[in-house]
C-alpha cells in the first residue's frame, strides 16, 4: 500500500509536470507569435518610412525592441536601443520627477509659491504655486518664442513674468511650455547646480541612463540619431542652436532631452520599483491633477497624461514631436505594459503606431492597420502629368513592394508599351529594375521637351548611381511608353 501511494504522487506529479510543460509552451508560443506579429507590423511601417525603435515591456518577459531604419541615412547606421533620439516633451515628466525630489528632499513643496522664490514678479502672478506649473494650470501662454532663439535665463524670466495670464491660476487647463522651463529655473535657484546636473546626480546616474542629458553625457556621436522631414537632413539635435549647456530656455526642461529607448525603459523600472521617488511621491506624480478640458476624459499629472484604457484600466502617456523627432510612449500599470515609440523620421500618421501597437497586444486578433503615411521626396518634379507619372515610377522603386508594381502597370504603362510585350515580362522586368535599384534617393530631374526625362538617384545602401529614362505618349495621357534603366554596377 504504501508503495502504491508512493507511485501515486508520483504519477500525480509527473502529470503536474507535464501540465506545466504544456502550459508555459503555450504561453511561450503564443508569445512568439505576438511577437511575430508586432514584428510583421512594424516592417509594414517601415516600409511607409517609420524609422527608429518600438520598445515593449511586458510582465515576466524580457524587454523587447525592433528597430528600423537609419539613426545616419549617409553612413547607413542603423538604429537599435542605445540609438539617442531627442525626446521631445517626455523631458517634462523628468522636470515633474525632479521637483518631487527636491519636496522629498525637504528643499520645497509644491504648494509653494512662486514669490517665495521670485520676490520681485509682478502682484498678478503671486497666486501661481509650483503645482499649478507642474499641471499646467498657471495661466502662462505656451511659448514665448522659437525654441532655436538664443535666449539667456535672466531675458527669459524678465519676458515670462512680463507675459499676461491667460485665465487666474488654478481654474483650468493650458499647456505652457513656458510653464515647464520656468520650473527648471527653478531647480537651478533652489539647488545651487544646472538643472541637468540635478537630474544626472538623482535620476539619471542612480538607474544607469548614462545616455540621457543635453551635454553632460560622454556622448558617442555615432550614436546620436540624425532627424529627417521630407526626406531633408536635419542633422543631430545639437547641431541646432545649442550653447555650451545645452538648448536655451526656450526649450530647456520642457523638451529636448536626448535619451535612448534601453535608459527610458531603465527609467520605468525605477518608477514601478519606486527606486528614485519613494511610493508617496509616485502616487503625486501619477495623480489625476486637472481635467485637459470640460469635455475631456483625460487628466494631466506631473509630466504625464492620466486616461483609462478600452478595458477599463489606467493608463499613464504622453507623446512629443519637433516636426522632425517625434516620441510617444503608453504605459498601463495594472497590466504592466508599456510601449515606448521612439522616431528619427517624423511622418504623417506617427502619433498612432502606439495605440496600434496596444491594440495587437491586448486583442490578439486585432487586424493592425498601417498608420504612417509614404512621404514622396521628389520635390524637384515637375508639377505637371509627367512628373505624376514618373513620381510614381521612382516611388515603386524605392518601395520594393509588389503592389506598387502592380498600380503602376495598372494606372501609368501606355498601351504601347503593354501591346509590344507580354504582361509577365513587364512584370518580370520591374521587379528586377525594383530589386536592384533598392531604397534611392533623388538626385537630379531633366526635362526633354514634353515626352522625355531624366532621373538620377543614388541608392543608399552603396550610393550607387542610377539612371532612368521615360519616355511619355502624348497620345495616351501621358503614360509611359518607354523606359530604360541603368546602374553603374550592372
Amino acid at each position: 500500500m504504501k508503495w502504491c501511494l508512493q507511485g501515486l504522487i508520483v504519477v500525480l506529479l509527473m502529470g503536474v509536470f507535464q501540465y506545466c510543460n504544456s502550459s508555459n509552451s503555450e504561453l511561450n508560443q503564443k508569445s512568439s507569435l505576438l511577437d511575430e506579429k508586432i514584428v510583421q507590423y512594424c516592417d509594414l511601417e517601415g516600409e511607409r518610412g517609420f524609422s527608429g525603435v518600438v520598445a515593449i515591456k511586458r510582465p515576466n518577459q524580457d524587454i523587447f525592441y525592433k528597430s528600423i531604419g537609419y539613426s545616419d541615412q549617409s553612413l547607413l547606421i542603423e538604429n537599435d536601443q542605445n540609438t539617442v533620439f531627442d525626446i521631445g516633451s517626455l523631458t517634462k515628466q523628468f522636470t515633474g520627477a525632479a521637483i518631487l525630489k527636491l519636496e522629498m528632499l525637504g528643499m520645497l513643496t509644491v504648494e509653494d509659491s512662486l514669490v517665495k522664490y521670485f520676490p520681485d514678479i509682478p502682484d498678478d502672478k503671486n497666486g501661481i504655486t509650483i503645482h499649478h506649473l507642474l499641471t499646467h494650470s498657471a495661466g502662462f501662454t505656451e511659448r514665448i518664442g522659437s525654441d532655436r532663439e538664443s535666449l539667456q535665463k535672466d531675458e527669459f524670466l524678465r519676458r515670462a513674468f512680463n507675459t499676461d495670464l491667460l485665465f487666474s491660476p488654478g481654474t483650468k487647463f493650458g499647456y505652457s511650455h513656458l510653464g515647464y522651463s520656468l520650473l527648471g529655473v527653478l531647480i537651478e535657484k533652489v539647488t545651487g547646480n544646472s538643472y541637468e546636473t540635478f537630474l544626472k546626480e538623482n535620476i539619471f546616474d542612480p538607474v544607469g541612463m548614462i545616455n540621457t542629458g543635453y551635454v553632460l553625457p560622454d556622448w558617442d556621436l555615432s550614436k546620436v540619431a540624425n532627424g529627417y522631414r521630407k526626406c531633408k537632413n536635419w542633422r543631430k539635435p545639437m547641431d541646432l542652436s545649442w550653447g555650451a549647456e545645452g538648448p536655451y530656455w526656450n526649450l530647456k526642461a520642457n523638451a529636448g532631452l536626448l535619451s535612448t529607448a534601453a535608459d527610458l525603459m531603465n527609467w520605468h523600472t525605477a518608477l514601478e520599483n519606486n527606486t528614485i521617488l519613494d511610493e508617496d511621491a509616485t502616487s503625486k506624480f501619477l495623480e489625476k491633477h486637472i481635467r485637459e478640458s470640460d469635455s475631456s476624459s483625460s487628466y494631466y499629472s506631473y509630466g504625464w497624461v492620466i486616461n483609462s484604457s478600452y478595458r477599463g484600466t489606467q493608463a499613464y502617456a504622453h507623446d512629443a514631436g519637433n516636426g522632425i523627432f517625434f516620441s510617444d510612449w503608453i504605459n498601463y500599470p495594472q497590466e504592466q505594459v508599456s510601449i515606448l515609440v521612439l522616431m528619427n523620421d517624423y511622418r504623417p500618421g506617427s502619433r498612432s503606431v502606439a495605440s496600434e501597437l496596444a491594440w495587437i497586444l491586448f486583442y490578439p486578433d486585432h487586424e493592425y492597420n498601417i498608420q504612417l503615411k509614404t512621404v514622396n521626396c521628389f520635390d524637384s518634379l515637375p508639377d505637371s502629368r509627367i512628373g505624376e507619372v514618373a513620381g510614381h515610377f521612382v516611388t515603386m522603386l524605392s518601395s520594393g513592394s509588389e503592389e506598387d508594381v502592380e498600380y503602376l502597370t495598372t494606372e501609368y504603362l501606355g498601351e504601347y508599351l503593354l501591346g509590344k510585350y507580354s504582361n509577365d515580362k513587364i512584370y518580370n522586368e520591374l521587379r528586377r529594375v525594383q530589386k536592384d535599384a533598392g531604397p534611392s534617393r533623388l538626385s537630379q530631374i531633366i526635362v526633354i521637351g514634353n515626352d522625355y526625362m531624366e532621373i538620377k538617384l543614388n541608392r543608399i545602401a552603396d550610393d550607387a548611381r542610377i539612371e532612368l529614362r521615360i519616355r511619355f505618349d502624348k497620345e495616351d495621357n501621358y503614360k509611359i511608353r518607354r523606359f530604360m534603366y541603368n546602374s553603374n554596377d550592372s
